[in-house]
């Protein structure tokens, strides 16, 4: 996991671990499909942060 203020919080991280778990064992993704999402959201994780912000009105 990326070192991301989203990656590092501790909720945030429970919560992927979670969900990357029940992937594996519930869903039984195969384990290229699991890397694969994992360096998804990686990458998601270290561009959400560089995101320019525009106001809401």
């Amino acid at each position: 996991m990326v070192d991301s203020a989203f990656a590092t919080d501790e909720f945030i991280r429970a919560q992927i671990g979670a969900w990357q778990r029940e992937l594996g064992s519930v869903r039984r993704l195969a384990e290229n499909t699991l890397e694969a999402y994992s360096r998804d959201l990686d990458q998601f994780l270290q561009f959400w942060p560089a995101m320019p912000v525009a106001p809401l009105l």
